[in-house]
């Protein structure tokens, strides 16, 4: 069975951080608090530590969290560290049909209007 030598790294690192306990499944993905993440992305800016160092001080789950927390800083800066809102951005509410206002009804009634007297003058003989 050939294994790549980066897929060899990747466990490597991570068996340097959690040992045996990363072959365990875990119950849910951990939350990171936006300060937790900036404070580790400043340590590894000012030089003190590698990322695997840092990931195994800290117990990231992997190196590449750091590192994608490092590149995701670098392009955005600190807004890019903050949480995201979930879900699908809530709209405008929208009016019911009995909702309608007066003002709406006529301004649509008038656009049909419109529409019916330009189709009409289009086929006068």
């Amino acid at each position: 069975m050939n294994v790549s030598a980066k897929a060899t790294r990747i466990l490597r690192e991570r068996f340097m951080i959690w040992g045996r306990a990363m072959l365990e499944s875990k119950p849910t993905k951990p939350v990171y608090s936006f300060e937790f993440k900036l404070a580790i992305v400043r340590q590894f800016l000012n030089g003190e530590g590698t990322q695997p160092e840092i990931a195994f001080k800290h117990e990231l789950s992997s190196p590449t969290l750091l590192r994608t927390w490092i590149h995701t800083y670098r392009i955005h800066g600190e807004d890019g560290l903050r949480p995201k809102a979930k879900g699908r951005p809530k709209s405008a509410p929208a009016t019911s049909s009995g909702e309608v206002s007066e003002l709406e009804k006529l301004r649509h009634e008038n656009q049909r209007l419109l529409a019916e007297n330009a189709y009409l003058k289009k086929y006068e003989p």
